[in-house]
């Protein structure tokens, strides 16, 4: 099980699991444009639950049942690109999830599911592991020291992201 840092508040933590979420939501869009759906809103509600956490009066509930509708069904999408998938939605679902109930575990599960992500593109998973975990610990750093902004953070993080498996694997 993952750790989250124990330093993060319940602001810091939401953002810590929205912004590892994002690391893998591009997963989720590559999937989606393969099986020749139209792309993956997966990334817009993460955004959404990015915005949550300055506006209070969004339906969380609505969020989750919309990310729910997007976890994919691994029975009836065999490939590795669909379990990656999976985990990107899983790990937004488990991110909104958090901010619902703030419970640490839930933030834990979703950190789980970026590293079952590597582990499902089955290349390289020691040094991507390693380089992820590495992240983590920055990434917990730079928030909590505040010392970029949110779309600063946002953008670093996207040099982060998880590969995709190929389609066919």
């Amino acid at each position: 099980m993952a750790n989250i840092p124990a330093n993060l508040n319940f602001k810091e933590t939401t953002k810590f699991c929205l912004l590892a979420a994002a690391r893998i939501a591009h997963t989720h869009n590559t999937f989606t444009k393969n099986i020749s759906k139209q792309t993956s809103d997966l990334q817009g509600l993460i955004d959404t639950l990015f915005n949550s956490t300055a506006s209070p009066q969004l339906d969380i509930n609505t969020t989750l049942e919309a990310i729910k509708q997007l976890i994919p069904d691994t029975e009836d999408y065999c490939s590795s690109l669909a379990s990656q998938a999976q985990c990107a939605a899983i790990c937004t679902h488990y991110s909104a999830e958090y901010i619902l109930k703030q419970d640490i575990k839930l933030a834990e599960y979703a950190i789980d599911k970026v590293l079952e992500s590597i582990d499902i593109y089955g290349k390289h998973i020691d040094d991507l592991t390693k380089s992820e975990l590495a992240w983590q610990n920055e990434l917990a750093k730079i928030i909590k020291t505040r010392s970029l902004t949110l779309e600063e953070i946002r953008a670093i993080n996207r040099h982060h992201s998880i590969p995709s498996a190929h389609p066919d694997l």
